[in-house]
């Protein structure tokens, strides 16, 4: 049971912040940025290896690395690896140059170990509540055997530095899991108009796609804001000029993540119902799409009409 909090880490080597054997490591509120990328291991953000459990990566903000969050070569344990990455903003997540001025290798678009703002190789992924922008890919979940949950993010521009490569574009979502019991959960997202999902052997480029297996609420189109304007609304802490007036109670519902798994591990009264800025989640009728919860329309309440006068009641037999 560690936290790791408030901090700015950026110009080390290989890793921000990182746990390799850890169950109730919580990731919060940290700003990790331009990570060096070593000839031994690319760079990354935030993440883990071998035995995460009950990992949380919560509100920070990641960029400039190859990876935003990664969780490769975990191993085999009689429990489910579980990984929580909720409310982060990534950004600016492609291949780094080398200290010896090589840079990491790019990996085709299918592949599970590309550049991508997440890469998670745990049994159980929950991906809520996260804004990704100009990345190589989006989140990968790399695991052959897994379950995921991926729910209220906001996935633009996967092309981030991709000239010359193969596929222009990265994928906005890939799902490895093919194992039988594998399963996936999409929903309530927003993608750009060059989204890619890709689920094992399969490729979807369009919301009717992936609507008839299974994912709902998600929807596509042009950009609601611009990079620029997102980094400068979290500089001002001030979310008021961006375009977000269509995410607002537009979210799935996750109350099973932010309460009951998040309180059974951690029973002193401590909650993660707040966003970046502090405020509270669920202002209005569900939760927002993205990491910042803004004020909503009120929870519609039942009014019991008011007893007519001047009424008689007669009987007929």
């Amino acid at each position: 049971f560690v936290y790791v909090g408030n901090n700015e880490v950026y110009r080390v080597r290989q890793t921000g912040l990182w746990v390799k054997y850890g169950n109730g490591v919580v990731f919060s509120s940290n700003y990790v940025h331009n990570i060096i990328a070593t000839q031994w291991s690319v760079s990354k953000g935030i993440g883990s290896q071998y035995k995460p459990h009950n990992l949380w990566i919560i509100n920070n903000i990641i960029h400039d690395a190859t990876y935003g969050i990664r969780v490769p070569s975990t191993y085999a344990v009689p429990w489910l690896k579980t990984i929580n990455v909720i409310g982060n903003v990534i950004y600016n997540i492609h291949p780094q140059q080398r200290m010896d001025g090589t840079m990491d290798g790019w990996q085709s678009a299918r592949d599970t170990w590309q550049s991508a703002a997440m890469g998670l190789g745990g049994d159980v992924s929950n991906v809520s509540n996260n804004i990704i922008f100009d990345v190589a890919a989006g989140i990968i979940v790399m695991s052959h055997r897994a379950t995921a949950s991926i729910k209220n993010n906001i996935v633009y521009n996967t092309n981030y530095m991709r000239e010359g490569q193969p596929d222009l574009y990265g994928p906005s979502i890939l799902f490895e899991g093919q194992a039988l019991g594998s399963t996936i959960d999409i929903q309530s997202n927003v993608f750009d108009t060059n989204m890619i999902i890709r689920r094992g052997g399969m490729t979807y480029y369009s919301l009717e796609d992936m609507t008839a297996t299974g994912s709902i609420n998600n929807r596509s189109g042009e950009q609601l804001f611009t990079k620029a304007e997102l980094l400068d609304a979290i500089a001002r802490k001030d979310i008021s000029s961006l375009n977000l007036a269509s995410l607002v109670d537009a979210g799935a519902n996750i109350d099973s993540l932010t309460g009951a798994l998040f309180t059974d591990y951690f029973t002193h009264g401590a909650s993660i119902n707040r966003d970046m800025f502090g405020t509270a989640r669920y202002q209005g009728a569900s939760i927002d799409i993205g990491p910042f919860e803004q004020e909503g329309a009120e929870v519609p309440t039942t009014t019991i009409p008011l007893k007519p006068d001047g009424l008689t009641v007669i009987q007929i037999q």
